[in-house]
Order: structure tokens, then sequence, then C-alpha cells
């Protein structure tokens, strides 16, 4: 089962969907979900994966997304 490090975000030059293994951190991102804009963190502890940037929005699409979410990113995938 997919987890919250699996999820991918759209670069938002490209505007293409991209899986966090292979994301830099030179690109911007936003959530395919909400369409806010997300940071690419990849460190020597932790998975590459997608963070929400501090909003007045909150989604949960990396910290907990539905069933739907999960096939949605397969899709784009």
């Amino acid at each position: 089962m997919l987890n919250h490090f699996s999820m991918g975000a759209i670069n938002k030059d490209t505007n293409c969907y991209e899986y966090p293994r292979i994301a830099t951190r030179h690109n911007k991102y936003k959530c395919p979900h909400c369409n806010y804009d997300v940071i690419f963190r990849n460190g020597k502890i932790k998975q590459p994966h997608y963070a929400h940037k501090k909003s007045n929005h909150p989604c949960y699409y990396y910290i907990t997304p539905t069933e739907s979410q999960i096939h949605k990113d397969a899709k784009m995938l």
C-alpha cells in the first residue's frame, strides 16, 4: 500500500506528475489534490517526500490520503 512518502506532486513548470524519487529541490511543485504549493524534502534519514507549505487551507493528501486519492495518484503515475 502507498504511504504519504510515495504520493507524487505536479511540477509547476512542466505540469507533469512527479514521483518523489525523481524530484529535485530546484523545481517547484503543487499538490494534485488542492493545487496549493508543496515542498520537496529529501534528507539523509527520511525517504524523499512532499509536504504542504504552511497554509490556512489544510489538505491531508500527503498525511492521510483516501482510497480515491491513492487511485488517482496511481493513474497519474
